[in-house]
């Protein structure tokens, strides 16, 4: 699989609910992260008997400040490090990549690319939305015409660029999430 494979799509987004563990983390210990915090949060669904969806991993910025948990479109009592948070709502660029999981900087580098050749520019925290996994597409991923829907999905959110002299009608600061205001 190459960046070029992967097809960016564009479309506004609404915000999705979620129910995450918050941490900072380096690149080193991302992916133990996720797994560790994902893992956390559908123990508290069970538990609670809370209809949650899928996976999903929030990067608010450079730092690594990590919001990871599942989608979950209920109120709940937050507890035990669980605590309520949605993706960001607006412009996105994405990808759907199905392979290993080793792939998702291809799928990363394939938005960044896109925006940069066509005239766009990041504003803000990028996700990613983990689809219910099977074992067998580490070795032998689906061929297009059979994908599941959203193995990974990873919006950045972006601003049209504009013309040299334009006046921006939008702060050109990243969207701010209540959480962490």
């Amino acid at each position: 699989m190459t960046i070029r494979s992967l097809d960016v799509h564009v479309a506004t987004l609404p915000a999705v609910p979620l129910a995450v563990v918050q941490s900072r983390v380096s690149r080193a210990t991302v992916g133990a992260t996720v797994r560790e915090s994902c893992g956390v949060v559908w123990a508290f669904a069970r538990e609670r008997m809370l209809p949650a969806g899928r996976n999903v991993a929030v990067y608010w910025d450079g730092s690594i400040r990590l919001e990871a948990g599942v989608e979950l479109n209920v109120p709940f009592e937050e507890g035990h490090g669980v605590v309520r948070s949605a993706t960001p709502a607006g412009p996105t660029a994405s990808v759907t990549l199905v392979g290993p999981y080793d792939q998702l900087g291809l799928a990363h580098a394939a938005v960044r690319e896109w925006c940069k050749a066509h005239g766009h520019e990041l504003a803000g925290p990028n996700w990613e939305i983990y689809g219910h996994w099977q074992a067998e597409w580490n070795t032998n991923p689906l061929p297009d015409s059979h994908r599941c829907p959203l193995p990974a999905r990873l919006p950045l959110t972006w601003r049209p660029a504009l013309p040299q002299g334009t006046p921006s009608q939008q702060s050109s600061a990243p969207p701010a999430h209540p959480r962490h205001l």
